[in-house]
């Protein structure tokens, strides 16, 4: 957001240390989002049934993890994922 307009800050806003805002900070990085990140792949992995290791490819970029073959369960964890990066929005949007 900082490079579309210079009078706005690159900083972190949240008050970490993290000098840099980049769009993986904020959705995976941020300190406060492991806890959610770690419940949020345990509940996946018992809706699902597969065991799926917390990744930020999976989870911010949506690529397809090992274990999920089918069209259907990769539909859900997509949707499930977006549920979850939505939540952050709007959580960070209240603040």
């Amino acid at each position: 957001v900082a490079k579309m307009n210079l009078n706005q800050s690159s900083h972190c806003w949240r008050g970490c240390v993290e000098t840099r805002a980049t769009h993986s900070h904020i959705f995976w990085q941020f300190p406060l989002l492991d806890n959610f990140w770690k419940s949020i792949f345990t509940y996946i992995s018992k809706v699902m049934n597969v065991e799926l290791i917390r990744d930020p490819l999976v989870a911010i970029l949506g690529v397809k993890p090992v274990g999920v073959h089918s069209r259907k369960k990769m539909y859900l964890l997509q949707m499930l994922l977006i549920a979850a990066k939505k939540a952050i929005s709007i959580k960070w949007l209240k603040n």
